[in-house]
């Protein structure tokens, strides 16, 4: 039965077209319905095989699946803390020397689809955090009760999100049927012959060499790509998106599934799983005189259904900071404070204020309550 569950690997992933929407991929070998978890992997170019990574002697054990945000919280540990790549005393790990490359950066998404904040660990950042994740999607953090946000001057955090949903313009029709060899029936979406016209329009044949090569794309109303790869050789998802745009660049054969003689069955998907990349805490990053990654993790929640689908994903790197390392300063005139008034070139001022108390403050109301 192992060598059966390698052989039925359906490949997913899912990129965004539009101008500034960027890319975003991720994979899954499918089963154990709904249980939710998938291996989780760093980097878009990792090795997904067990072993020597050989496609053909090599075993994919378990659902895998990346999404770019590690990506995205790692690049902002090299801009604000190391200043370039991260390298350790103890030594660089594969998954370290990848990170490092920054494959993928934020200008590979639409704006609207991220956010990142970085900061001393303290209240008013999480308060920042939280009240930009519900300004911007209108949603909670899943990691944030994770961290110690008790004030401390030495803990400094990378926090980073991608949060998208997307919609079919008409929704696919839904049945059940078995996938690969296991013996439970799952849920799935399907064109077929009594499915209206409008439903074909939304999917294109990107390429059909065989039963057990071929793929498709559908389109969303948001102008993300759901790309599907049906392959049994997966080593790496940049080496199988790579594959996928090759065939079909050489592929000449018809665009649209034809009504009577094509079919299509994609199943309902949903995951829910995190991860700490242990093997990157607890290392002396050099240049730092002590600092060390004390968490690094990532989460993440893909749901797909015949309506469409949606991701949320969250990164966080939680940093201890040697003495010497610098420390970003935050000038927030948010208590007691004096202000001045004085003309160029003048000695004194001609005015000046003590704000003790709010009772001459602008008081925010939110008219949209």
């Amino acid at each position: 039965n192992g060598m059966n569950k390698v052989s039925k690997t359906l490949v997913i992933m899912i990129c965004s077209i539009a101008i500034l929407s960027g890319v975003v991929f991720a994979a899954f070998k499918i089963y154990e319905n709904f249980q939710g978890k998938a291996e989780m992997i760093p980097t878009f170019t990792g090795n997904i095989q067990e072993g020597n990574g050989n496609v053909e002697t090599g075993a994919i054990s378990s659902n895998k699946v990346w999404v770019g945000t590690f990506n995205l919280a790692w690049n902002e540990l090299m801009e604000e803390v190391t200043k370039g790549p991260v390298e350790f005393k103890e030594g660089n790990s594969a998954i370290v020397d990848e990170l490092n490359k920054q494959n993928f950066t934020k200008e590979m998404l639409n704006e609207n689809s991220y956010y990142v904040e970085s900061g001393i660990i303290n209240e008013t950042l999480r308060n920042t955090i939280e009240r930009n994740l519900n300004d911007k999607f209108n949603i909670k953090s899943d990691v944030l009760d994770r961290i110690n946000w008790n004030s401390r001057q030495d803990r400094y955090l990378i926090y980073a999100i991608l949060n998208k949903t997307f919609t079919f313009k008409t929704p696919f029709p839904k049945d059940i049927g078995n996938f690969g060899d296991y013996e439970d029936e799952v849920l799935y979406f399907v064109l077929d012959t009594p499915t209206p016209e409008e439903t074909f329009e939304q999917v294109t044949i990107l390429f059909y060499n065989s039963e057990n090569d071929f793929a498709v794309k559908i389109d969303t109303v948001e102008g993300d790509e759901l790309l599907l790869y049906r392959t049994d050789a997966v080593a790496s998802f940049d080496k199988t998106y790579n594959e996928l745009i090759e065939k079909t660049n050489s592929y000449t054969g018809p665009e649209k599934l034809i009504r009577g003689k094509d079919e299509l069955r994609v199943p309902f998907i949903k995951i829910n799983t995190d991860v700490n990349y242990d093997e990157l805490c607890n290392k002396t990053i050099k240049g730092t005189n002590g600092a060390y990654i004390e968490q690094a993790i990532q989460t993440v929640k893909f749901e797909l259904d015949n309506y469409g689908g949606n991701i949320k994903s969250e990164a966080i790197v939680n940093i201890y900071l040697s003495a010497s390392l610098e420390i970003p300063r935050y000038f927030y005139f948010n208590d007691n404070f004096v202000l001045f008034m004085k003309e160029k070139d003048k000695e004194k001022p001609y005015f000046a204020l003590l704000v003790d108390d709010i009772s001459i403050l602008d008081v925010y109301v939110d008219t949209e309550a």
